[in-house]
């Protein structure tokens, strides 16, 4: 929510001769009495701003290595995702759009940014600023329906933006196949996306029956019901042998989701646990490449996010999925990126002070405001005000046809980033 401080003025009521000399006279004692001037009211607070970083956030932590992204033709500046360890995302439009109906399917859901929750008291403000950082520091990434397999659709949209993007994301869930999306690890995507110079992003997503068992029943996973399945994933990647990011669980503390805090019985033990247990497997199977990124959903007072961390140990890199609704949904209105960051930053620097951030994944629609400007707020600004942000993935996705098509009443807006003429000379301004 914003910082709205409301200084309010008040007329004294009227007092009578008698009464206002008394009052002046034991005004005029406490200011001769030593130390009586310093009673005074405590003056307002300043809005609180996100923690910065206790350390540089370019140097890697002990124990790690910083891991270039690259953007194309150049590298951006590294980006820190390996932390010290034993061995080594409306809710957002983050559920794919091929998800078949006959899955059993979340409660509808909204994008992260709805509503004041996900807008923090605690913006930055006037207090010490981090420096302005390059653009260049950013690494630019984008999920288009069906590009990590189709590698055209990619070149079509740089060459539309005039922009070559780092990172390639898409989707794969543990338990079902429907066209592109498959559970089974797609290893000629990673190839494809690998070969043209891209970094993968996969969000894989724990839902769909494995052996005949729910993977989104989180506590099902510690068991050892999914070892075999999880171990192909886990060898496929150690194969591939190149940086891979991994984001499982994602929003899983917004309950539209079956492994969420709350659903099926989840708890947030419950996926502490579980995210370990995947972890440790892929650690035993070598897959030292791959880069785990941790993403809840904007900061909504559900739960706090410590209560479902796994630990720096776990996490290479924090994620985030911020949607902009605007006018066009009743999801508080607009809310420009910086703000919709803040309660979230704020957050995971109580965590960890220096692990990177990604924008997951990330839009807006163009009813209630400039969509060109908060594209530029998002990439010019947000980067100086969050010096940890490392990554900003656009979700380039029309759903104006299928969210009116879809059992799960998803947001029915076009997210791409040409809306507009202006929204892509925006982008293409970066």
């Amino acid at each position: 929510m914003q910082n709205l401080y409301n200084v309010l003025y008040r007329r004294a009521p009227r007092r009578s001769i008698v009464t206002f000399a008394v009052t002046a006279l034991a005004v005029l004692l406490v200011l001769l009495t030593p130390g009586g001037g310093a009673a005074m009211l405590d003056p307002l607070p300043a809005p609180r701003a996100a923690a910065s970083p206790a350390t540089d956030p370019t140097v890697p932590p002990s124990g790690g290595d910083a891991l270039p992204i690259t953007t194309g033709t150049t590298v951006a500046s590294p980006v820190n995702i390996t932390p010290p360890r034993r061995t080594a995302s409306s809710g957002t439009a983050s559920v794919p759009t091929g998800t078949p109906s006959a899955t059993p399917v979340p409660a509808p859901r909204r994008p992260a940014s709805t509503g004041t929750a996900s807008v923090s008291t605690g913006t930055p403000s006037a207090t010490p600023t981090p420096p302005a950082r390059p653009s260049s520091s950013v690494a630019l990434g984008v999920y288009i329906p069906g590009a990590a397999q189709n590698m055209a659709t990619l070149d079509t949209f740089e060459t539309m933006t005039g922009k070559q993007i780092g990172i390639v994301h898409w989707f794969q869930p543990w338990g079902y196949d429907n066209g592109t999306y498959t559970s089974v690890l797609d290893a000629a995507a990673l190839q494809t996306v690998a070969a043209h110079g891209k970094t993968p992003l996969i969000t894989w997503e724990a839902w769909g029956t494995v052996n005949g068992k729910d993977p989104s029943h989180v506590a099902n996973i510690p068991t050892g019901a999914f070892d075999d399945y999880i171990d192909t994933w886990a060898r496929g990647l150690k194969d591939f042998g190149q940086p891979v990011y991994l984001r499982l669980f994602h929003e899983m503390n917004f309950q539209g989701y079956s492994w969420a805090v709350g659903v099926n019985g989840n708890t947030a033990t419950d996926l502490a646990v579980a995210w370990r247990y995947v972890h440790d497997r892929f650690v035993r199977a070598g897959a030292t490449n791959v880069q785990w990124v941790w993403c809840p959903n904007p900061q909504n007072g559900l739960v706090a996010y410590r209560a479902i961390y796994p630990g720096d140990a776990y996490v290479d890199s924090f994620g985030i999925d911020i949607y902009n609704g605007g006018t066009q949904f009743d999801w508080g209105g607009w809310v420009m990126p910086e703000q919709a960051l803040a309660a979230s930053y704020a957050e995971f620097q109580t965590l960890n002070a220096t692990k990177p951030l990604m924008i997951t994944e990330v839009s807006s629609v163009e009813v209630g405001g400039s969509k060109a400007n908060w594209i530029t707020a998002l990439y010019k600004s947000a980067p100086s005000l969050y010096p940890n942000l490392r990554a900003i993935v656009w979700f380039h996705d029309d759903w104006t046809v299928k969210g009116q098509n879809d059992p799960r009443n998803l947001p029915a807006a076009d997210w791409r980033v040409n809306t507009s003429p202006t929204s892509l000379q925006a982008f293409r301004a970066l």
